[in-house]
């Protein structure tokens, strides 16, 4: 028997609503994905860390600097939206080096619908309730970069789709000891892996940090110096370093179930939910990896810290991984069809070790 979902409500997405900063006035939506507009265009890199408050090593120290106007999704890719790009994914070969890639995630609200003739898969989102919203999990680098693709070619059901748009994958593969794939995503990509520097600023630089206008950077993640408090929807803030036991997986907590807890821009679930990958190769443990941030439901703390980041190799689908996507400003046409306006109610005040 599976753990139970923690449900969705009306009320929780009333709520989202009514706890978002009041500089992220609109959310546009694309393909069913609400994207958050990232502004202070030239903002400053994020400092060494304070003593105790991180490594000096840390590849997050003088990133988050973005020079331009970008969105970033709310939320990590759920399970709806990963459903119909894994049923055109499944069985293509991306890469003959690594056949253990594939669109199945670890975890999620999915299942195996049917095994069609000719041995394929198709997916379909469980009907339990709250399964759609739940994120995925266990997804590597390189299935977040096909789902790209995927997205910048119209959600084409032709597998050709998948090599390239966002990322070129015939750039993909290994020699000497280094990754030949192409370092960031292509020039036109209308979605892609966030990078870094993106990534960092929309979790934790706000404009207003130090008074209106005055712009810093939280250390954790929903505008806090300190940790949040693990725990259950309606009682904690975060699915991460949430252990319960007894059966209850952190897991199957929907995403949005935390709507209180956002980031300075109205990004949900950047602590909790997934690991998400970023675009950055940076050095791992044995070899060049590729980067990722945030501490994963049921997770240690340390990610969650603006100095602490992940990583693995593109090709790993590590358990906790998981990711989001971003992409640019819509033209003021677009804008009008897209935009859906928030409620702008004054930001509630947050824990702070520092002044």
């Amino acid at each position: 028997m599976k753990p139970p979902i923690f449900p969705t409500t009306t009320l929780s997405l009333l709520l989202i609503a009514a706890a978002t900063p009041a500089h992220a006035q609109t959310i546009t939506t694309e393909y069913g994905i609400e994207f958050c507009t990232v502004g202070a265009v030239g903002n400053a890199p994020v400092p060494p860390p304070p003593p105790d408050g991180g490594s000096l090593l840390s590849p997050s120290i003088g990133r988050g600097r973005v020079d331009y106007e970008y969105r970033i999704g709310r939320t990590e890719i759920t399970t709806a939206q990963y459903v119909e790009f894994a049923n055109v994914a499944y069985g293509v070969p991306v890469l003959q080096r690594h056949p253990n890639v594939g669109p199945t995630p670890y975890s999620s609200g999915a299942f195996i619908e049917s095994i069609t003739g000719g041995g394929g898969r198709r997916y379909a989102v469980s009907p339990e309730p709250g399964s759609a919203m739940l994120p995925v999990f266990g997804v590597s680098w390189y299935m977040a970069a096909l789902y790209c693709n995927w997205l910048h070619n119209g959600k084409s059901s032709d597998p050709a789709s998948l090599y390239t748009g966002a990322y070129d994958t015939s750039t993909w593969g290994y020699a000497d000891g280094q990754y030949t794939d192409g370092a960031t995503h292509l020039p036109g990509a209308r979605f892609w892996i966030p990078t870094i520097d993106e990534q960092i600023k929309a979790f934790h630089y706000d404009p207003n940090r130090f008074g209106v206008g005055q712009g810093g950077y939280w250390l954790n993640k929903n505008m806090r110096d300190i940790f949040g408090q693990s725990g259950p929807p309606g009682v904690g803030q975060t699915s991460a370093y949430y252990n319960p036991g007894g059966g209850i997986d952190p897991k199957r907590i929907p995403l949005g179930s935390y709507p209180n807890e956002q980031s300075p821009w109205g990004l949900l679930d950047t602590s909790g939910g997934t690991t998400e990958w970023n675009e950055l190769f940076g050095p791992g443990s044995s070899q060049i990896v590729r980067r990722a941030f945030g501490a994963a439901a049921g997770t240690s703390a340390a990610s969650d810290n603006i100095y602490g980041t992940a990583g693995a190799e593109p090709f790993e689908s590590p358990l906790t991984y998981g990711f989001r996507l971003a992409t640019s400003i819509p033209t003021p046409t677009t804008t009008l069809l897209l935009s859906l306006p928030l409620l702008l109610l004054p930001r509630s005040r947050r824990e702070s070790r520092h002044s």
